[in-house]
């Protein structure tokens, strides 16, 4: 054997060596930086430091992972809900001194918070105002919760396609439905007059690219000057 080639093999030897040595320790670095996603008022409570009880949403990567989750919880007595299969959730009532703890343990795969839902009324501001006729236009509120100024982008150009019961040509899409398109009774695509004879699709089609004409623009859409294309179906494969 020659010098080089003995050289070479000790070379290599030390390389593999240093390699297996090393791939534990890789492994452990990955296994101990796994951490559960939180949103942001769960971040900014942990920033804080404020020391509240809090009402979280866990959830968990995968329905086999509920039974050590709330052992875990239990464990620690904390109060666990009764788990939701098909969103694969769990409702916790749990210390925010804690909230890091939870997000380490194995199985969960993010936590928000369980803030509380209520239906937001028209607001006195959305009245006459007393010295005119004029309505008081008032920001979306849908816009505004999305995080959405009125100088943000509207849909300007975008068409977007409602695939639901139809459209009624109310006065939050004037002149902006610029196709429709009737698939029930069986004729496949019949160009026709907007339409909707349950009221679904304009709810959607309202939450997508409404005014807010109807509610002096506090329940304006997303994108309030998107044109709409309604494809009105009996079921959802009706249209495919």
């Amino acid at each position: 054997m020659t010098r080089l080639r003995l050289r070479l093999l000790l070379t290599a030897s030390v390389i593999t060596a240093a390699v297996i040595m090393q791939t534990p320790a890789m492994f452990a670095v990955k296994g101990t930086s796994s951490h559960a996603h939180v949103d942001h008022e769960i971040a900014q409570l942990q920033a804080d430091g404020t020391a509240v009880t809090v009402h979280v949403i866990v959830v968990a990567e995968s329905r086999s992972a509920w039974a050590s989750i709330v052992a875990a919880l239990n464990g620690q007595g904390f109060k666990v809900g009764r788990p939701t299969p098909l969103s694969n959730t769990l409702a916790v009532t749990i210390p925010s001194s804690a909230l890091g703890w939870l997000e380490g343990v194995p199985g969960v795969a993010s936590i928000s918070i369980d803030a509380p839902v209520s239906p937001s009324p028209v607001s006195a501001e959305a009245v006459l105002t007393t010295n005119s006729a004029k309505l008081l236009v008032k920001a979306s509120e849908l816009r505004a919760q999305l995080g959405l100024t009125d100088s943000d982008p509207t849909g300007n150009g975008i068409g977007v396609a409602i695939v639901d019961s139809g459209i009624a040509p109310v006065t939050d899409f004037a002149g902006r439905i610029s196709a429709f398109y009737d698939f029930t009774g069986g004729k496949g695509a019949v160009a026709t007059l907007p339409v909707d004879g349950y009221g679904h699709g304009t709810h959607v089609a309202g939450v997508v690219a409404g005014t807010g004409a109807l509610s002096n623009g506090q329940y304006g859409g997303v994108a309030p000057n998107a044109r709409l294309i309604g494809l009105r179906c009996g079921s959802y494969s009706a249209c495919h």
